[in-house]
């Protein structure tokens, strides 16, 4: 998942079996070199390659080495290193005696590309082995390169699925927190409302009774069926009041799982729904 980890183990394993000398350079985001890693057997010229690289970094505009490969995407290799070489490559005359210390004998580099696009370098090295590269090896340290560049994208693609995981999860935590506090202002809106309507409807209720009360005997059959009808419908609405309360309490309280009639249900529903039915 590191990928900058994996590439230092890929350079450290080939060293001595394959390179005397192995470094691994990436492209930063501003498109700077930025060594991640060099290995060497021997501490002493592990520290003097570090101080060379640091004092004499290579320019981006460089026509060969790390530079010229990471633009190119091409694989650059010099089976041997002449002091001419040398010579040609050095800024000035302690780059120059630096680089002969190292006792430098042949050396590849070869490009890491990812999705068509070249994101750094890997060099090998021989020196002190007096080992010169040839063709297999160049063909070993591409498919090395390449091994390493399939690691480097199986690593970005699973950073960019976590970061999509990440970012969905939240945006989840998000929609729930949001819906909870949609379900609160809902479940206050009902129980404000139903508490509300109770009393009209009490009122309602009391008025059936002294109307039936101070009227007496003196109510007609019509008259009282009308009141019979007003009672009804208030004790119906008082009912759905009520169920209205239950409803709002729900998100509060525990889902209670019951067998029921369904028979039962739908006739009851089909009496309640018949006065607003007949003749129709």
């Amino acid at each position: 998942i590191e990928y900058e980890v994996t590439l230092d183990n890929v350079a450290r394993a080939t060293v001595p079996t394959f390179a005397d000398w192995a470094a691994v350079d990436l492209v930063d985001p501003d498109g700077r070199l930025r060594r991640i890693s060099v290995h060497h057997s021997d501490p002493e010229k592990l520290a003097l390659a570090k101080e060379l690289h640091e004092r004499y970094a290579p320019s981006p505009d460089a026509p060969n080495g790390v530079p010229a490969v990471v633009r190119t995407g091409r694989v650059e290799a010099a089976f041997e290193i002449s002091d001419e070489m040398l010579v040609a490559g050095a800024k000035d005359e302690e780059h120059l005696r630096i680089a002969r210390e190292l006792c430098l004998r042949s050396y590849i580099v070869v490009p890491l590309v990812v999705r068509h696009q070249t994101i750094g370098a890997i060099t090998f090295v021989t020196a002190e082995s007096r080992r010169h590269y040839g063709q297999s090896d160049v063909d070993f340290a591409s498919e090395l390169a390449r091994r390493a560049a399939v690691a480097i994208e199986n690593a970005n693609l699973y950073r960019r699925v976590s970061e999509l995981a990440t970012s969905l999860e939240e945006r989840v935590q998000q929609r729930t927190t949001a819906l909870a506090e949609a379900n609160k202002e809902l479940e206050a809106f009902s129980y404000s409302v139903s508490h509300d309507l109770r009393a009209p409807v009490r009122h309602i209720s009391g008025f059936v009774d002294l109307a039936r009360r101070a009227a007496g005997p003196s109510l007609d059959d019509r008259a009282r069926r009308h009141l019979d009808t007003i009672q009804s419908a208030a004790v119906h609405m008082g009912a759905l009041v009520d169920g209205l309360l239950g409803f709002s309490r729900l998100g509060r309280t525990e889902l209670q799982k019951r067998p029921i009639e369904l028979g039962t249900l739908v006739q009851s529903l089909l009496r309640e729904i018949e006065p607003d039915t007949q003749n129709r």
